[in-house]
Formats: structure tokens, C-alpha cells, sequence
């Protein structure tokens, strides 16, 4: 995926609700995490599944 945030904000616009996480070192900001070289962020589809999206930089 080239551009986390941009796809954040296309599938929220779309009603995609992004999971929020605050656990010792994994902290979500707007629904995204920055990890290092990785970039994610998870939702869950209609039947509860969490299914996420990221990139490495």
C-alpha cells in the first residue's frame, strides 16, 4: 500500500470505522501506527473480523 493515511481517509469516508489502540508500545493516532518502518491500521469487516492495512517504508 503506498499511502496509509490517504487510504485511512478514502475508507473512512466510505464508513469504514478504524480501530483505536493504546497498549505499551503500540499507540494508534487517528487510527494509524507508526512502527518503525511500518505504517498500519485495522478494522473490522461485517462479521467482526479484524482485517488491517499497512505498508513498510
Amino acid at each position: 500500500m503506498a499511502d496509509v493515511p490517504a487510504e485511512v481517509a478514502e475508507l473512512r469516508a466510505k464508513g469504514v470505522v478504524f480501530q483505536d489502540i493504546d497498549l505499551p508500545g503500540l499507540k494508534t493516532e487517528n487510527g494509524i501506527a507508526h512502527l518503525g518502518p511500518f505504517t498500519a491500521a485495522w478494522f473490522k469487516d461485517s462479521e467482526g473480523n479484524v482485517l488491517g492495512i499497512g505498508d513498510v517504508r
